[in-house]
């Protein structure tokens, strides 16, 4: 009898401290492991590396139908960081074919394993941690201890990953930059969408005209919507949906402005926010920077909702602007035209709305990022 082929094994290390716990409630567990559930449909079979100490994380693992290690022995997290690689040897894991890491934060234990398995490592990013650190501006000893750490994960991921996943080329571009010389074997992968549960619904089923999803702090830029909101006028309504040290700043501005703007304090499940996605006209994002494709705007875009965003770093790549969307410098009065015009001219809405759903399918689509995902998975 000739043996079954055995198939190739993905090996994905999740981000340091990061467990399926943690994705479960962030509300992102079902979306953020799809991608691994239909690799294993196409003969790839995936193992999550967590930082899960509990054994909730086998039962997730289980409810996915993924296998999982995980923290079982409750060491500390750096200590299993550390020994994570050896801790794997003693595992019997055969035909391993790719080692990945999901963020740059925590790179280390997946570029050792691979070495030691003498595998490709691939490196998945969008998420710069240096860029992101130098934006921020929070300084203090903590801090800086961990601008190190994260400069040494970046730093293995350029130099010594196989391959390197991208949302776009101005990541690939900032890392350039930065390192002068940068791994060259570069793929090109944006975050995706369920454009099966997000769809659109007709116009008149949206009862309201402008929607924000954010963190409220100042990378997300909430103020600069609020200046842009309010010179819209009154007969505008709205929703924003965010938790944040700003929260009681805009609770502030919506009611000193009495703006019609219903304001969800609270941090809500994936799924809970495509019937707010489908009852809103226009989806504004403000944010000055973005780790890749900001998900929030593709989701928009598969509910057939038109998008206005600021031209920061990580979001112009995802609108192409006057097609799908418009994107917009950080100015309140440039924003809130782009705002109105989608809300009065019915047929520059209409081409809009059909072209950002058209978008969402070809290019983030599940079926378009894993088509892409084994195309390169094959390659190396």
């Amino acid at each position: 009898m000739i043996p079954k082929k055995q198939n190739k094994q993905l090996v994905l290390f999740f981000t340091y401290g990061v467990s399926l716990a943690i994705w479960e409630k962030a509300g992102t567990l079902g979306r953020d492991a799809r991608l691994y559930q239909e690799l294993q449909k196409h003969n790839i079979d995936v193992l999550f590396v967590t930082y899960g100490k509990s054994r909730r994380e086998k039962e997730l693992a289980d409810r996915l139908g993924i296998s999982i290690f995980y923290n079982k022995w409750h060491l500390p997290t750096f200590l299993y960081y550390v020994f994570l690689p050896v801790l794997l040897l003693f595992q019997s894991y055969k035909n391993i074919g790719w080692i990945k890491s999901h963020q740059y934060i925590g790179v280390f234990p997946a570029y050792v394993y691979a070495r030691l398995k003498k595998v490709s490592y691939v490196a998945r990013g969008g998420y710069l941690p240096t860029y992101f650190f130098a934006k921020e501006k929070r300084y203090s000893l903590r801090r800086w201890l961990k601008y190190i750490f994260v400069s040494i994960d970046e730093w293995i991921v350029v130099k010594k990953a196989t391959v390197i996943c991208l949302p776009s080329k101005e990541e690939e571009e900032y890392l350039q930059r930065k390192y002068t010389t940068c791994c060259p074997n570069i793929v090109y992968q944006p975050n995706w969408v369920d454009t099966d549960t997000f769809f659109p619904l007709p116009l008149a089923n949206k009862k309201k005209d402008i929607l924000f999803v954010g963190r409220l702090e100042s990378q997300k830029r909430p103020l600069l919507f609020l200046d842009a909101y309010k010179k819209i006028g009154k007969g505008v309504s709205g929703t924003l949906v965010g938790t944040g040290s700003l929260a009681s700043t805009v609770s502030d501005i919506i009611a000193d402005n009495d703006l019609s703007l219903h304001f969800l304090h609270n941090r809500l499940p994936n799924n809970d926010l495509i019937p707010i996605y489908q009852s809103h006209k226009v989806y504004v994002l403000t944010s000055s920077y973005e780790g890749g494709s900001a998900k929030t705007v593709l989701e928009a875009m598969a509910c057939g909702v038109p998008v206005v965003v600021t031209n920061g770093f990580g979001l112009a790549a995802t609108v192409t602007d006057g097609y799908d969307g418009f994107v917009c410098p950080p100015d309140p009065d440039i924003l809130a035209k782009k705002i109105d015009l989608l809300l009065t001219n019915e047929s520059v809405y209409t081409r809009m709305s059909e072209h950002a759903r058209s978008t969402s399918i070809q290019k983030f689509s599940m079926q378009a990022v894993l088509k892409n995902e084994l195309a390169w998975l094959h390659n190396y």
